[in-house]
């Protein structure tokens, strides 16, 4: 019964431990998705403000 016992609990803090490991993983790839989408949104969006800042002096 003991073997049985401590055998549940092993699978159980492996199960754990590939939770966590799994985890950590999805985690890391939604933070590169997010990083390379801001990344060309900011190109963007910093193009864009030159663009109209230098029309604006342009127009001065």
């Amino acid at each position: 019964m003991q073997s049985r016992i401590g055998d549940l609990l092993n699978g159980e803090a492996r199960c754990q431990d590939v939770l966590r490991e799994h985890s950590a993983k999805l985690v890391a790839e939604l933070t590169r998705e997010v990083s390379s989408a801001l990344e060309g949104l900011m190109r963007t969006w910093i193009g864009e403000a030159v663009e109209a800042e230098l029309r604006r002096q342009r127009e001065a």
